[in-house]
């Protein structure tokens, strides 16, 4: 029953936190997704996304010395506007140019169903985040959020009851 709690509680939670998010401006988004893959454990990283960005708006440290980095793309849209299978096209290329091999691409909607389609071509290692991944994430990594309670949960030592 707890667990279930704690879900709904979530669920509301993040469509609070998309609220924030449409509010906010896609710059704003892209500060974001740093902060998340930074919680996330990479190392270092920097919002590069402006009008004529070449289709990356920032990139993070693998590793804490910054030898291979990671670089984003962050799309926020609001209502039912989605990612088009073109921009990941154009993503995939970007990260050619820069000549590297792994990426993410992060966004406030959801992708289209033939994705994996357009993935498929590549050798390139890129995650796909959605809504709810995103989300999801930012809840875990207490990104725009904080924790307001914590509970404990009890059980029977069994250790402590050596004769049972």
């Amino acid at each position: 029953m707890v667990e279930k709690g704690i879900e709904l509680i979530n669920a509301d939670l993040a469509e609070e936190l998309l609220g924030k998010i449409e509010r906010n401006s896609p710059a704003f988004f892209e500060s974001i997704v740093l902060d998340l893959l930074s919680s996330m454990g990479y190392g270092k990283g920097k919002v590069t996304g402006r009008s004529g960005d070449g289709g990356i708006d920032g990139f993070i440290s693998q590793d804490a010395l910054g030898i291979e980095k990671i670089y984003f793309q962050a799309k926020r849209f609001t209502g039912n506007t989605k990612v088009s299978a073109s921009m990941i096209r154009d993503f995939v290329g970007s990260l050619d140019l820069q000549g590297v091999s792994k990426g993410v691409f992060i966004t406030s909607s959801d992708f289209p169903q033939d994705t994996e389609k357009v993935l498929a071509g590549t050798h390139k290692s890129i995650v796909l985040i959605n809504q709810s991944k995103s989300l999801s994430l930012m809840i875990q990594y207490n990104i725009g959020v904080s924790v307001e309670k914590i509970f404990e949960m009890k059980r029977i030592d069994s250790d402590y009851f050596p004769e049972d």
